[in-house]
């Protein structure tokens, strides 16, 4: 596992994050209150409300000074240079601005709107819950944004070890937990003698099989010897009947390549 950068502090620096993390959650968008905020394209056209006369400034830069709720309707109130003021929807804001001086915390967003942070937390859940081979994927590609390694795999840690508890009356530690939820990596555990190294392959071939939905016949465990096997082979046994995947050793399963039982049905001379 890599562990760099597990609580890194996660900002968001552009109103295009902004706006996707905070939706419509319109008390967040205070947290844009005396922040600077970069135009995409700096031409400012303008049209005065009393005087009607139409124009056309040049700013790169503007600050937002307030942000204002009528009804349904969010207006974001920006000063330029030379005391020009402006009003914008939050349409045209995430269209025509870019960068936000300085950043934003996403930890400030969660504290603003904790329902941001829950929602989140929610689709993560469905994701353990429904299809936990692709919660990883999801996490890589989205919501690594919002939520360091260290949180999404505290939240692995704790499905996995309540899904043990209330299925298979086991309740492995943060360590074996994250070994069992690892489904995407090569992994490598290493412990001392009596540390529960065992319990944990059978934990996670079960795991693998009742919540993944992995076929038995598509997991093949190994050990060193035939006690070892055949202590693995029971204690799934004890848990899935005779749905249990392939558990033999080593010399074994070298044994079988070179010794098949089966005859090939068609075997063509030159490969």
């Amino acid at each position: 596992m890599d562990n760099s950068n597990l609580n890194k502090q996660l900002v968001i620096n552009n109103i295009q994050e902004f706006a996707e993390l905070v939706g419509n959650y319109d008390q967040a968008w205070k947290l844009l209150v005396g922040k600077k905020v970069s135009r995409i394209r700096e031409e400012v056209k303008y049209k005065g409300k009393k005087t009607g006369i139409k124009g056309t400034k040049n700013y790169k830069y503007g600050q937002i000074i307030n942000i204002k709720y009528e009804d349904d309707t969010v207006s974001v109130h920006i000063k330029y240079q030379h005391n020009f003021f402006a009003e914008y929807r939050i349409e045209k804001i995430i269209n025509q601005f870019s960068d936000i001086f300085p950043f934003i915390t996403v930890q400030e967003i969660f504290q603003k709107v904790p329902e941001i942070k829950n929602k989140i937390l929610e689709e993560i859940y469905q994701k353990l819950e429904y299809d936990f081979l692709n919660v990883n994927k999801l996490y890589q590609e989205r919501l690594y944004k919002y939520l360091t390694k260290g949180e999404f795999w505290q939240e692995k840690h704790r499905f996995v070890q309540s899904w043990l508890e209330k299925n298979l009356g086991r309740k492995p530690d943060l360590e074996q937990s994250l070994a069992i939820g690892e489904v995407n990596n090569n992994i490598q555990v290493l412990a001392r003698a009596g540390s529960g190294k065992t319990s944990t392959l059978v934990n996670k071939a079960l795991f693998l099989q009742k919540h993944c939905g992995i076929l038995p016949r598509e997991i093949l465990i190994l050990a060193f010897n035939r006690k070892a096997a055949e202590e693995i082979r029971e204690r799934i046994e004890h848990n899935s009947l005779n749905n249990i995947p392939y558990v033999m050793t080593f010399h074994a399963l070298a044994y079988g390549l070179v010794h098949p039982e089966e005859e090939l049905i068609f075997d063509q001379s030159g490969g």
